[in-house]
């Protein structure tokens, strides 16, 4: 049965929207707890990095690349003080709703059979000892066509666990609980309410197909001279940055 609901979204609604509804009332209306967009909730390292290091070299804050990873999509921060205590057996978690006395959502217990007895998983050099998912208040909802990725938060090194991602067709079903793998030397460790836990990317599905092959002469030149134009000016100004508006402006 598709769940997809029109009344979600307008009749002539054209620019394609990513909606988080809570199904914990009063959720939605504490600011600090809401989703946010990447590009607002960027990792406190990256905004305190220099474009250009003591030495004089570009600083990786030069790449577009790693920044336009950084602020794509949404990052979801965590709803309530979660502490997680762990054994050989198993782990036990328990919820603090902290001065906002919300209603929280028991998460679960994947035991190993689901998973890790399957894989050996080595996280940073720490081995991964239990998985749980995340019950997730928010539901989300993308118009038709759309998907979600749900991915760990980009650049962000957990010492702790690590969010395992996948894909959900959020234009047909909304709920998307985030499943965690652990792997914190079986030491006990909190997630505290409003830290980013995962990040949210919606996409449009399509259909491609793969091609492989070699550049003939004029094609080569073509990307070689790109690809010094770009080498040698990027330390000045951003050639691909420039191309981007450049691109945009004449779709």
């Amino acid at each position: 049965m598709v769940m997809f609901n029109k009344k979600f979204f307008k009749k002539n609604e054209i620019e394609p929207t990513i909606k988080f509804v809570s199904v914990i009332n009063g959720l939605d209306k504490i600011k600090e707890l809401q989703p946010k967009a990447a590009n607002k909730a960027l990792p406190q390292w990256w905004k305190d990095m220099p474009q250009i290091t003591n030495m004089g070299n570009l600083s990786v804050k030069r790449c577009p690349g790693i920044y336009d990873i950084l602020k794509q999509g949404y990052v979801l921060p965590m709803w309530v003080n979660a502490n997680i205590n762990l054994d050989k057996d198993g782990a036990a978690v328990s919820f603090d709703t902290g001065l906002h006395n919300i209603r929280f959502m028991p998460w679960a217990i994947h035991p190993n059979e689901q998973l890790l007895d399957y894989t050996d998983i080595d996280i940073r050099g720490r081995k991964a000892t239990h998985t749980i998912k995340i019950i997730n208040p928010w539901r989300i909802i993308t118009p038709p066509g759309y998907s979600t990725m749900v991915l760990p938060l980009t650049y962000e090194f957990n010492p702790d666990f690590t969010v395992m991602p996948g894909i959900f067709d959020t234009d047909i079903f909304h709920g998307t609980n985030i499943p965690i793998i652990v792997h914190s030397d079986n030491k006990p460790f909190s997630i505290k309410m409003g830290d980013p836990i995962a990040m949210y990317v919606p996409f449009k599905r399509i259909k491609s197909k793969l091609e492989i092959y070699g550049t003939d002469t004029s094609e080569f030149d073509f990307i070689m001279d790109e690809d010094e134009l770009i080498e040698s000016k990027r330390k000045y100004e951003s050639p691909y940055r420039k191309m981007q508006k450049e691109r945009d402006c004449d779709v």
